[in-house]
């Protein structure tokens, strides 16, 4: 499942993302919850499958947050950016 996610939300074309996505799932905001769920996906890592990267999490979490019409979801969304903007601070500074 968490391939077939990386999958679908790397394509780099949002009309055809968006496109793929509608073709497997019926609900207009599903385009929005994969890009969080993948952008979880890589904020945490899965053991011997995806490693953690906060940029791409980041990516992830700011296009389910720019594509999202709800105040309260979009309130969800940048909490975990916030969390990802400052680990990627905290990891790029030596």
């Amino acid at each position: 499942m968490a391939n077939f996610l990386i999958k679908i939300t790397e394509e780099p074309n949002v009309t055809k993302k968006k496109d793929t996505i509608n073709k497997y799932y019926c609900k207009e905001d599903n385009f929005q919850e994969l890009h969080l769920a993948c952008g979880t996906i890589y904020y945490y890592g899965i053991n011997n499958l995806v490693e953690i990267d906060y940029t791409i999490a980041l990516k992830k979490f700011l296009l389910s947050f720019n594509n999202s019409r709800s105040k309260s979801y979009r309130r969800f969304c940048f909490s975990y950016i916030y969390k990802a903007h400052k680990k990627i601070k905290r990891y790029s500074i030596k």
